[in-house]
């Protein structure tokens, strides 16, 4: 997950547990919903990271999408913190807001067989996260796209989901012509 500085997520890449972080920066990067600001020099982004995103392929990534990089450690953001009271570990953002989305039990944990219907769910969770956070008037613009995606996934989700359903009901006899 990609999330802006008040952990208000851009970016949801769905991958098996087993598969390292820094494999889907990319695709993380790319699946980002909304427009980016223009880069300049007074105005460069960050992009913050932990320890498991410190690798050569991620720093060329971060330099080729022009953000400037962030990469520390834990004890590094520890001893940092003990130095002083105001500094703010700006990681803990991406957790903070994945805690937020396990307050929603579909998310929390996946029962759905199928990658894209759980996707869906991700797309309007996120979408209320938005709303949530800036408040119904400023989000409805950042909120739109992702609530468009996730209905969209929805929508062609239930037609699939009606297609087998009627495949399934006809190859069982329980609907067509009667056999009297």
């Amino acid at each position: 997950m990609l999330t802006e500085a008040n952990g208000v997520p851009l970016a949801i890449v769905v991958a098996g547990a087993n598969r390292n972080d820094f494999k889907l920066a990319r695709e993380t990067i790319e699946s980002i919903v909304i427009a980016r600001p223009k880069v300049t020099r007074d105005a460069p982004q960050g992009l913050c990271l932990d320890k498991g995103y410190d690798y050569s392929e991620v720093r060329e990534l971060v330099d080729e999408f022009r953000f400037t990089a962030h990469i520390r450690c834990r004890s590094e953001e520890a001893r940092a913190i003990k130095r002083s009271a105001r500094f703010k570990a700006r990681r803990w953002v991406v957790e903070r807001s994945h805690s937020w989305m396990n307050r929603f039990r579909r998310i929390l944990v996946r029962w759905e067989k199928r990658a894209d219907t759980y996707v869906a769910m991700l797309h309007l969770v996120k979408a209320l996260r938005t709303v949530l956070a800036h408040g119904p008037r400023t989000a409805v613009r950042d909120a739109q796209d992702e609530l468009l995606a996730g209905l969209a996934q929805l929508v062609s989700l239930s037609k699939v989901l009606r297609s087998i359903a009627c495949r399934d009901a006809l190859s069982f006899g329980r609907i067509g012509p009667s056999r009297g």
